[in-house]
Order: C-alpha cells, then sequence, then structure tokens
C-alpha cells in the first residue's frame, strides 16, 4: 500500500514552525505496512492544494493531510478534499460533532458560531473524533478509491487522533505484522545486488543506522497465524541470500 503525507500551513513553509507530523506519520505508518512514497508541503492555497489532491487521486491508496481543519477562511483543506472526491453534494451537518463543538465551547464560555463549519462533513465520510481541539478530522473516499485522511495541525491534536481513530481503521480489515533482521556485512546500497526487496506480502525494506542495515520484513493478514507464516517465507528469502 502507497501513501502521500501532506502537510498544509502557510506557517510551515516560511519556517515559522516545524512539521512533526509528517515524521511521525511515516514512523508509525512503516509499522502498518503502508509505505511513504512522498511528502508534500502547500500553504493555504486553494488551487496548489487541489492541483496536488488531484494528481494523488487514484496514484495512492492512502493520502495523509494534516493542517488546515480549523473554521476560519484560510481553513481550506476539507474543503478542496470534498471538492476533489466530488462529494460536494453530500455535505449535511453532523449533530455529534455539533454536540461536542457546543460542549467544547460551553466549557469554555465562549461562541462557536464561526466553528459550526467544522461539523459539516459529506454523508459518507468517517468522522474522527477529536477530544483535544475544535477540528474533528474525517476520511473521505474518492471515485478513484484513494481515502484521503484529513487530520488536525496541532501535534498533540493530531497525534492523539491517530493513535485513536485511525490506527484502528486502518487495523480493522487486516493485521500487519513486522520483524527485523541485521546483516552482518551488506549496507544500504549492496542491498538491491544481494537480496530480493520484490513483493508486496511480505515487504521487505532495508533503512540504514549507525550500526548497520537493518531490514525490516512486514505482512499483511486476516489473522496472526497467517502472518507469521507470511513472514517466515519473507526470511526464508533472506537466508536464501
Amino acid at each position: 500500500m502507497q501513501a502521500l503525507i501532506l502537510s498544509i500551513g502557510t506557517e510551515i513553509l516560511l519556517g515559522n514552525i516545524t512539521d512533526t507530523n509528517s515524521q511521525y506519520l511515516a514512523n508509525h505508518l512503516k509499522d502498518l505496512g503502508i509505505d511513504v512514497y512522498k511528502m508534500i508541503t502547500v500553504g493555504d492555497n486553494k488551487k496548489r492544494l487541489k492541483n496536488v489532491l488531484e494528481e494523488a487521486d487514484g496514484k495512492y491508496d492512502y493520502v495523509f493531510m494534516t493542517g488546515g481543519l480549523g473554521p476560519t477562511e484560510d481553513d481550506i483543506t476539507k474543503e478542496v478534499a470534498v471538492e476533489v472526491c466530488g462529494l460536494d453534494n453530500e455535505l449535511e451537518l453532523d449533530k455529534s460533532s455539533l454536540e461536542m463543538l457546543e460542549d467544547y465551547f460551553n466549557k469554555k464560555n465562549k461562541a462557536i458560531s464561526i466553528n459550526k463549519k467544522q461539523a459539516i462533513f459529506p454523508k459518507s465520510a468517517t468522522i474522527l473524533k477529536n477530544p483535544k481541539g475544535t477540528a474533528p478530522g474525517c476520511i473521505l473516499k474518492s471515485k478513484n478509491n484513494t481515502k484521503f485522511i484529513l487530520l488536525p495541525g496541532p501535534p498533540h491534536e493530531m497525534t492523539h487522533m491517530f493513535d485513536n481513530e485511525v490506527k484502528k481503521y486502518l487495523e480493522s480489515s487486516y493485521i500487519i505484522k513486522s520483524v527485523t533482521a541485521k546483516t552482518a556485512f551488506l549496507r544500504e546500497w549492496d542491498m538491491a545486488s544481494r537480496v530480493d526487496l520484490t513483493g508486496d506480502n511480505p515487504t521487505i525494506s532495508p533503512y540504514a543506522t549507525d550500526n548497520g542495515c537493518i531490514l525490516r520484513i512486514t505482512a499483511k493478514a486476516k489473522d496472526e497465524k497467517e502472518a507469521d507464516e507470511i513472514l517466515k517465507k519473507g526470511i526464508k528469502r533472506l537466508k536464501n541470500h
């Protein structure tokens, strides 16, 4: 499975804040057997964001998007993603999300009129709860079967949502299991000629560390027993080299 990680926010491009969200997502997605093919940062510009999403649609299994889910005019992530997925005619006010917003602001004694747009989603969307802030996330599926996963920008909100909502979604139809193996002498550049890295289940991915090259073998299966059998095949492939 292939993924694009897309961080949205002009403040990132200006160097005002550091994008730690992309690093966090990439680090956790590899353990789920999802290969991150590219990371991109786009400013708060509707045309540029739409171009990136249209190019990604159908090319990747998942597009993980962080930022731009706030209540102001420059928070355009959901609006553009809905348009690219062709879900404009499904938009409706989600009562559960609105109730969470009302509860959040009642506790803080603030008005919520400007925030109501954060509770509007396509009917087919999977809504991701955000108990750490005001911006719920969501998962949208395009006609080309790409799943756009929209997450909030503040790192403490994004990490909580990913750990408690997104991982459950990704793991709901299968399990992912990984093991690692350390090579004695081979360097990363030498792997392609020495080790068979082809195949998508299990996947075998090398990465370099200060202590040598590590191979991560990852299996996707319907249950743990099947995953163990797939991992054994991957380990056998390594031993043959």
